[in-house]
């Protein structure tokens, strides 16, 4: 008797089990999902008439089904052509499909905003969207756009990491050396890395950097000196929201430990144009950068930070007029590839052909 009463007893317990847990995975309904997306917009018309970024397609990729991804692409309007390149060039990343799908959408019809793109998904069969994964990237997006002060939840969370709030809270700047470092380590990549940079660097600039740097470390720089240059006032702040960004929604993961090893408020006191990076016979490091030996026709150039932008353009940072010649004859600006060589060592190469730099024959460049 005690026997079928403990039997009964585990019964009942797995079929309440059972149950309990069948009610709480039930997913979210589209008219669940619409009544609460309706209501965050009518507060948020001033973020959602906003043109599509990057970053909000990335954000929002995940939220389309994988076995759906086809069916969402024709919806928004995609031709067969542009989602067999598509699914072609990508074929062993759902994700990656996903995200490029929102982003030719958005390139397609330049003037779409935001809220053009919410409408759109709202229109969505029920099955073919994680209808509460989106409300909360809508959230995530539009607490993103509110202000430089006001954080969503998950960024929120990871600033109680020592290491993160402390680069966060950081009020000094970075130097190139340390990019250069953050790029050379793998702890981000420009192809994965660019979309999540504020919306800063859009798809023109992003195809830019992607055809003149191939090799994942040189682009990683790019990506991160081009999210530099066009962010007014940047910060060590403005890197690290942009990295949580990039570590909540991009699938990858960031290492704050080496990060923050990198990127140290303790050692954090030049600015983004500081001095050219030398290396005095004190140091440890096997390469020394040549010091160019000026005569009087041939005056000393000016730093970088005075030459401006223009044409021809550095093919490392894109913003400052080429100043030097390296030994293979490619050209690039003093600033950029004396950092290059700084951090590569005596086994620096050419970040356009390979080839190593002979840097007893780097030579100044002039108009």
């Amino acid at each position: 008797m005690q026997k079928r009463l403990k039997k009964l007893f585990f019964y009942v317990f797995f079929l309440s089990y059972f149950l309990t847990s069948s009610v709480l995975a039930t997913p979210m309904t589209k008219d669940t999902a619409t009544a609460i997306i309706s209501a965050v917009l009518d507060e948020n018309k001033h973020t959602t008439n906003n043109k599509v970024t990057p970053m909000e397609c990335a954000i929002l990729a995940p939220v389309i089904k994988p076995d759906s991804m086809r069916d969402f692409s024709i919806k928004i309007g995609l031709s067969e052509p542009d989602i067999d390149t598509i699914v072609a060039d990508h074929q062993n990343s759902s994700l990656q499909q996903r995200f490029n799908f929102l982003l030719t959408y958005s390139r397609q019809r330049y003037e779409s905003t935001l809220q053009d793109l919410i409408n759109v998904v709202l229109t969505c069969d029920d099955s073919w969207i994680y209808w509460e994964n989106f409300c909360q990237r809508i959230n995530d997006i539009i607490t993103l756009w509110q202000n430089n002060d006001t954080v969503p939840p998950f960024m929120a969370e990871r600033l109680q990491n020592q290491n993160v709030h402390r680069l966060y809270s950081h009020q000094g700047n970075i130097t190139e050396a340390q990019l250069s470092r953050l790029a050379s380590r793998g702890l981000v990549t420009g192809s994965t890395f660019w979309p999540y940079c504020l919306g800063i660097i859009d798809q023109p600039a992003w195809e830019q950097v992607k055809m003149e740097n191939t090799t994942v470390p040189m682009q990683t720089y790019a990506v991160l000196n081009k999210f530099r240059c066009q962010k007014i006032d940047f910060k060590p702040k403005d890197l690290v929201k942009a990295l949580l960004i990039y570590d909540r929604f991009s699938g990858k993961h960031v290492d704050w430990d080496k990060v923050s090893g990198i990127i140290s408020p303790q050692t954090s006191t030049q600015t983004w144009h500081s001095p050219t990076p030398s290396v005095s016979s004190s140091q440890t490091s096997p390469a020394k950068v040549k010091k160019i030996k000026m005569t009087a026709d041939k005056p000393l150039l000016p730093d970088c930070k005075d030459t401006g932008s223009g044409s021809p353009e550095c093919l490392i940072c894109f913003d400052h007029k080429i100043n030097i010649n390296i030994s293979c004859g490619h050209g690039f600006c003093r600033h950029c590839i004396d950092a290059w060589i700084l951090q590569a060592g005596e086994q620096a190469t050419c970040p356009t052909c390979r080839k190593t730099i002979n840097t007893e024959k780097t030579l100044p460049r002039y108009e």
